[in-house]
């Protein structure tokens, strides 16, 4: 093979060398934030012993290019280590994450040890392949550059390009294909091939050649200090350029938002800055006259650039919002609204790292033409890797929290012009040109530094998801810190209304000054409930855990019960309990009562960690697509939990129904139900669920005595929670009812390593899918759940009407059209006046024995009351609602409408056999019906076929009927569904 063709297919190689690079990059970050329990913390320990490993790499491929030894087979041989270790690297893992958590952290004497022993853990787990890895761009660099030495600038910067590319595309491979294809351990196990492909094929190519000769490139003889000089800046550049990508990484989380897919957006922008600044000067580079000269202006230009997306970033919202509000929810609007994303990270990263990416071949060059030979590669490599494991750690452990995003970004810029002018100096340019560069230079930078600033309200707008590019004009901003993990904000309106934001997100909300009671927010309902209704079911409860802090309602509310010994409120967030305080006094008691105790830690390592057996344990973490929180709704932690509970302990998990779709809702429910006996769902409101799940035993019903403490009552009472039918009508859903759909063998449970909330929970945000539609199992006019449930029914007249949860108001409604019918009592109505009108039309029927002139008009008129009351009210109740409307003379009604009615008292007494008798006689004559009627009878029929088990007629009336269930957007109602899946289940029995 001729020597050209050679170079061009190990060029090839390389790019996909650094394809699998980042591969192993981005699945480190899902692997190490399992064990650090925060997406942020991987992200940093992952870069940091990323970038060490590779310089250290770097340094022993160094050690051995002097020798004479086939570069390419050392290559090779690097290669198939690297992909033996990624083949094996899973179950490694799961050895020291068992190991870990089991035997080591539990004996361990405080979380400052505990935090140490992760931090090595992790390192130690991938270290050896990011040694590996970094001992790869200098053997093949300096081995293609023994085949063509004539160009070494060229080469070294055209290497870079590739490597690099492939390594942008990498990122984005792995995260929006391969692991949805294969899970976590299948990405990296694909990685693992591709290296060890890569391996032979660099092997058979380079066998038989004589490649083992140093080259000598002629330059400059060795100058005294400049060595020194350009590792000392290769350095610099380093710690600037990562304290800059962490930056950006947070800006930008506010803008695209602060998910997994959103992170690898924007390390793929990063990288691809770099691979383009290397591709640029890869024609320039032999060229240069003055590579020093150069490299400094490069330095300085970049320390502009940099800083100047400070001026950029307010744009980025305005851009955001414009997406947000034009493309259609949908998966081409996905698609689009990924390639936006993207878009607008290249925006604010590729000007200053198109600028990075020239610094690496252009210091690698200098050295080389002053003599320092073929180690010159290696010692730049070594030494920029360690400036940026510098930045990462400063950035993630001092800049964030003392100096702020701006802050921290200025200072990288000072980094990078204090560099350039350094290097402008050595170079010796004319005396007035450096000294007119440095002062107009240093003007520049502090006009963009005093004239640039990041906005409160901008970074609390929430413009990924809503579309509003900016919090409104009367809002204020008590609050603003930038922490280790996140931004969290406070805002407050003018009415009270105040809201929790972890990078731009709303986590938690409260009216702070209630004037009436109608000043409920959604979150505030939820916050209470989830601290009521397992103190309501388990009353003896003195142990209790809440994961997340978010207001602190929800802990408050915990300890206004008298039982409650400890609770243990873990938060991995310090800035998130700074910013609980201004939600003072509504969680008065998490900040001063004696039996409160707040842990800075993530979930899993505290329950390892803690021996504590606990009766109660609350999650209400953040939404599951932000990175590193769907491992909190998985499989691994269920089991993990459910250790530290006590035998008859529960789990009370918060869970949305906005933002999500039917089947990650059911992904989290069967990882619940593989370790819990028995799991009940309330809905709080109309966005979002508390689930209820018991280790051992069935989960108790909620006891009314949880309106006898005074506190309690109280805080229940301010959200319209006035006494146990309030919450009993929150009561949706059972294991029993939604077994049949947890049974289905396509179902997988969420786990951590095939991560299905982490990987579409964020297409369903933005196409704003719901599971709001799960509640409407409540309001079903077929009585679905009193079938499969046993439901019991909830006195209408004791719901509370007001609040955000529909059910109630729908109850409400029927009690009063109940009132109505049976007591003629038309004061304080709270239905609407068609409802008043159609009662007062079938009231005369029935009065005046007088036959309807139209048979559609009473038809219309039952069909709204039953619709209508049929849920709500008991079966007592509705009969008597049926005999008041039954007229009292025979012959009165048609026989259509005698069949109507015979169906309502059949649904009411629970007999199959006239339900399907007529049902089946009103769909004989469905020709004139509407749309709505025709499924109600189609359901009808088929729950009278579920409850006879008459299996083999469902199917055939389901499949019959299915185009009139089927809605406009091609699904059939959930009654419909859990029906056909109960009597599929009984089938296959």
């Amino acid at each position: 093979m001729h020597i050209a063709s050679r170079y061009r297919y190990l060029y090839f190689l390389f790019v996909i060398s650094g394809f699998a690079g980042l591969i192993y990059e981005s699945i480190w970050s899902h692997y190490l934030k399992l064990f650090l329990g925060h997406a942020a913390y991987s992200q940093a320990l992952v870069l940091a012993i990323f970038m060490g490993g590779m310089a250290a790499g770097a340094w022993i491929a160094g050690r051995i290019l002097s020798r004479n030894i086939n570069l390419l087979f050392a290559y090779a041989l690097v290669e198939l280590l690297i992909g033996i270790a990624g083949i094996i690297f899973h179950n490694i893992f799961l050895a020291v994450l068992d190991i870990s958590f089991n035997m080591v952290i539990p004996v361990l004497p405080d979380p400052a040890m505990v935090m140490c022993y992760k931090w090595l853990a992790g390192a130690i787990l991938i270290l050896p392949q990011s040694v590996l890895l970094g001992a790869t761009f200098p053997l093949m660099t300096n081995g293609l550059l023994r085949m063509h030495p004539g160009l070494p600038g060229r080469s070294i910067a055209l290497l870079y390009f590739g490597n690099s590319i492939g390594a942008a595309i990498g990122v984005l491979v792995s995260g929006f294909y391969l692991i949805a294809k294969t899970g976590i351990p299948g990405t990296i196990l694909t990685a693992g091939i591709i290296n060890i492909s890569i391996a032979i094929a660099v092997y058979i190519i380079a066998r038989g050649q004589v490649l083992n000769i140093p080259v000598s490139i002629h330059g400059h003889r060795e100058v005294k200090n400049i060595p020194y000089l350009i590792l000392a800046a290769s350095f610099l550049t380093g710690t600037a350029s990562f304290i800059y990508e962490l930056v950006w990484i947070r800006m930008l989380s506010m803008v695209l938002g602060a998910s997994t897919h959103a992170f690898e957006l924007m390390l793929s922008a990063f990288i691809t800055g770099l691979a383009f600044g290397g591709l640029w000067i890869h024609r320039r580079i032999d060229r240069l006259n003055d590579p020093v000269q150069f490299g400094g202006y490069v330095q300085i230009f970049m320390a502009l650039l940099a800083v100047s997306t400070l001026l950029l970033y307010n744009q980025t919202f305005e851009l955001m919002g414009y997406l947000i509000n034009a493309l259609g929810k949908t998966d081409a609007g996905y698609l689009l609204f990924n390639l936006g994303s993207h878009f607008i990270a290249l925006i604010i990263m590729l000007p200053a790292t198109f600028l990075a990416g020239m610094t690496l071949p252009l210091f690698t060059l200098i050295l080389i033409k002053h003599g320092y030979g073929e180690k010159s590669i290696s010692h730049i490599y070594v030494s920029n890797m360690f400036g940026a494991i510098t930045g990462v750690i400063f950035t993630i452990f001092a800049g964030f929290t003392i100096f702020g995003l701006k802050g921290s970004l200025l200072l990288g810029g000072i980094i990078d012009l204090l560099l350039g002018f350094v290097l402008l100096l050595y170079s010796s340019p004319a005396q007035r040109r450096l000294v007119f560069t440095v002062s107009s230079t240093l003007a520049l930078f502090l006009l963009l530094a005093i004239y640039s600033g990041l906005d409160p309200k901008r970074m609390a707008s929430g413009v990924f998801r809503t579309g509003k590019t900016i919090q409104s004009g009367d809002t204020t901003v008590p609050f603003h810190q930038d922490g280790r993990t996140a931004t969290v904000s406070v805002i407050r309106y003018p009415n009270s209304y105040q809201a929790l934001l972890t990078n731009g997100k709303v986590d938690a909300s409260v009216y702070m000054n209630k004037k009436q009671r109608i000043e409920i927010s959604y979150d505030e309902v939820t916050q209470v409930l989830l601290g009521a209704i397992p103190v309501a079911i388990k009353p003896d409860a003195r142990f209790v855990a809440n994961i997340g802090m978010g207001s602190g309602v929800t802990s408050d509310i915990v300890l206004t019960w008298p039982s409650v010994e400890r609770l243990d409120t873990v938060e991995i967030e310090s800035e998130v309990v700074n910013a609980a305080q201004y939600f003072r006094p509504n969680n008065e008691r998490v900040f001063t009562d004696p039996r409160s105790f707040i842990h800075i830690e993530d979930a899993k390592t505290f329950f390892s960690v803690n021996k504590q057996k606990y009766d109660v344990i609350i999650s209400e973490p953040s939404n599951p697509w932000v990175s590193g929180v769907s491992s909190l709704y998985t499989q691994e932690f269920y089991q993990q939990i459910g250790h530290s509970l006590a035998h008859d302990g529960y789990l009370v998990q918060w869970l949305h129904l906005s933002e999500m779709n039917f089947e990650l809702f059911l992904s989290v429910m069967k990882a619940v139900s593989l370790y819990f006996e028995d799991f009940g769902i309330y809905a709080t409101n109309g966005l979002d669920l508390v689930i209820v799940a018991r280790k051992h035993g069935m989960v108790e019903e909620p006891d009314q005595s949880v309106f006898d403490v005074a506190d309690m009552d109280n805080k229940l009472s301010s959200v319209n929670i006035d006494n146990i039918s309030d919450i009993q009508i929150r009561y949706i859903a059972n294991r029993k009812l939604i077994e049949p759909l947890l049974s289905n063998g396509q179902l997988i449970a969420n786990s951590d390593y095939f991560p299905l909330l982490d990987l579409y929970a964020p297409k369903a945000r933005f196409k704003k899918e719901s599971v709001k539609n799960f509640i409407s199992l409540r309001a079903s006019s077929i009585p679905v759940l009193q079938y499969l449930m046993n439901l019991k029914y909830t006195k209408s007249a004791d719901v509370n009407a007001n609040g955000h949860y529909v059910i109630s108001k729908l109850a409400v409604r029927a009690h009063g059209m109940y009132e109505q019918i049976t007591q003629r009592d038309y004061k304080d109505s709270l239905y609407m006046e068609n409802d008043a009108v159609n009662i007062q039309y079938l009231l005369v029927v029935a009065d005046h024995c007088t036959e309807p002139h139209i048979t559609r008009y009473w038809v219309d008129a039952l069909f709204v009351l039953i619709e209508a009351a049929l849920p709500y009210l008991s079966t007592k109740e509705m009969e008597a609602v049926i005999n008041r409307i039954t007229p009292a003379c025979d012959g009165s009604l048609t026989g259509e409408q005698q069949n109507w009615l015979e169906l309502v008292s059949a649904l009411n007494a629970r007999d199959p056999d006239a339900i399907i008798l007529n049902s089946r006689k009103l769909l004989d004559k469905s020709g004139t019906i509407s749309i709505d009627k025709h499924r109600f009878l189609v359901l009808s029929e088929l729950l009278g076929l579920a409850m006879e088990d008459r299996k083999n007629e469902f199917k055939e009336t389901y499949l019959k009927y299915l185009p009139y269930l089927t809605g406009d957007d091609g699904s059939v109602p959930f009654a419909v569904r859990i029906l056909h899946d109960h009597a599929l289940i009984k089938n296959q029995d």
